[in-house]
Order: C-alpha cells, then structure tokens, then sequence
C-alpha cells in the first residue's frame, strides 16, 4: 500500500500577491482622479503618481491591513504545518521574481521598465513608498519590500507554531 502525500493548502499563499498587485492596480486606477494639493495630511492621496509624498489615513490603513494579511498567511503556513522554508520561498515566489527582474532592468539602464515589475509587491509598495518619503534612497525600497514582506511572514508563522505547541 503506498503512502500519497495529501497537498497542502498553505502552498497556496503563492496567490496572495497577485491578489495584493491586482488590489494595487485597482487603487491606482481608482485614486488617479483624486484632486491634491500638497502639504499636510490628508484623508486619501493619489497613488503612485509623482510627488505625492503626503501620508494619507486610506494609505496608512491599507499598510496595516496588507501587513495583517501577510502575517496571518505566515500563521496559517504554520497551523497547516508546512515547512517554513518551501513555503516561504513558494509564498514570496512573485515578490522575489520581481526583485531579480528589478534588479537586471536596473543593471542594463532601464529604469523605467524596471518600475514596472515592481507591481510584483502589490499593496507593499505604498509601505515601500512611505519609507522611501522618510529616506529617499533609489532603489533601496525594493529591497525594504522584500524584506518586510519576509520578516512579516516569519513572524505569523513563528506566531502559529507558538500557538501549535500551546496545545
């Protein structure tokens, strides 16, 4: 009788950032007729648009949410016991496609092109932008994404191991 490995669903956070780019995308369509004045803090700004640096309370609220949906994938991967490492790298598979992508375009003196894979990130790149409005380092942002969307997800995994051995 032979032992079949069952699938785990946990493999399927892959998705969550095509979800999150086409939820960018969406913003960003959205939010292109909004009037904005600079200076000072408002409700809502324009996204994705050039020198729209004020920070806005819709903005700021989908950071925290995007953050929250990241972790709780990490959570999840760890309640479904998959391994950390396989479904770490399966779960950032788009992000980190998008990093090496950035990375060439930018190489080869593209920029602009460049930009475009960073969609990759979804919802992280308005995280990535506020940090690039507190220190504006060109492509540093990228990196920053990739990191934070790593670091969040290890913390909701490591959060739901915690939980497992409670039990």
């Amino acid at each position: 009788m032979s032992k079949t490995k069952k699938f785990n669903i946990s493999y399927l956070t892959a998705l969550l950032p095509a979800v999150l780019a086409v939820i960018y995308i969406a913003l960003l369509a959205a939010t292109s007729n909004i009037d904005y004045t600079p200076g000072g803090f408002h409700f809502i700004v324009p996204l994705g648009q050039q020198d729209v640096s004020d920070f806005s309370l819709v903005t700021l609220l989908i950071i925290a949410a995007t953050f929250f949906v990241w972790g709780y994938a990490g959570y999840f991967s760890a309640r479904r016991r998959a391994p950390l490492l396989p479904v770490l790298l399966v779960a950032h598979a788009i992000p980190i496609i998008s990093v090496i992508l950035f990375a060439v375009f930018s190489a080869l003196g593209m920029p602009d092109t460049a930009a475009l894979f960073t969609v990759g990130f979804g919802t992280f790149l308005l995280f990535g932008n506020m940090v690039y409005q507190l220190v504006a380092l060109n492509y540093v942002e990228v990196f920053v994404n990739i990191i934070a969307m790593a670091g969040t997800f290890i913390v909701g995994y490591s959060i739901g191991v915690a939980k497992g051995k409670k039990k």
